[in-house]
């Protein structure tokens, strides 16, 4: 997905700008990665982001669990850190935290999860891969895209990429 690509290379330059710390974790299979610890080396975060493969199955709950342990364990490292958790997603959650494929327990898992981060108080920023307003379940039913749902659990800064031939790549919702 080059669009989501374009987005992180963004996030990376702006974080470079400010002197940030950037870290990025991936979840796909059953599991939540850490590819890149917390560092300033912009070389390394570019070229971990040019190698990202993005697709395959989302275990949105466990990606979202390690990202609230990675913000913790960095305010615990040093108080006067503000973590800021950015969540590029379609929130659309296909593995547990058990990492079985459920009918309803990932969406469930992903969203009290979410709440946690939360309660934690950790800014987060929410960007919906999906730029459609519904998506289609298993039935072949249209339903509200869960983004908003996710957004709101976490309590974060909700944007949405816009549809491609749009002259933004993102629209603040």
């Amino acid at each position: 997905m080059p669009r989501t690509r374009r987005i992180l290379l963004a996030l990376l330059q702006q974080a470079y700008e400010k002197r940030d710390r950037v870290a990025l974790l991936v979840f796909r299979f059953a599991q939540g990665r850490l590819v890149l610890p917390p560092t300033r080396n912009f070389t390394r975060a570019r070229r971990s982001v040019e190698e990202l493969y993005i697709g395959g199955c989302t275990p949105l709950a466990t990606g979202l669990l390690e990202g609230l342990r990675l913000a913790e364990s960095e305010r615990l490292r040093d108080p006067t850190v503000r973590p800021i958790l950015v969540i590029l997603t379609d929130a659309i959650g296909n593995v547990d935290l058990s990492g079985n494929m459920r009918h309803d327990t990932p969406r469930r898992d992903a969203l009290n999860v979410a709440a946690e981060i939360a309660r934690h108080r950790i800014t987060t920023i929410m960007i919906d891969t999906n730029p459609y307003d519904t998506v289609t379940d298993e039935r072949g039913e249209k339903q509200p895209a869960p983004g908003r749902e996710l957004a709101q659990a976490l309590a974060a800064d909700y944007h949405q990429y816009n549809l491609p031939y749009a002259a933004t790549l993102l629209k603040r919702r």
